[in-house]
């Protein structure tokens, strides 16, 4: 893979959207085993969280 982004994209596809953050487009998906945090914010912050299906969006990720 090129990127991170590459190499997530096929976990993504299979994961549901569940939330999208008004930071600049930073995504939650889930599923029942895992979630990810996608980050995209207008300060350029491209972070990715991967975690247990309970991870939820904390003030302190994608800054």
């Amino acid at each position: 893979y090129d990127s991170i982004d590459e190499a997530v994209k096929p976990i993504i596809d299979e994961l549901e959207q569940v939330d999208m953050y008004k930071d600049g487009g930073s995504i939650m998906y889930k599923n029942n085993d895992i979630a990810i945090l996608k980050c995209n914010t207008v300060s350029g912050n491209k972070d990715i969280y991967i975690g247990k299906s309970n991870l939820r969006y904390e003030s302190d990720y994608c800054k």
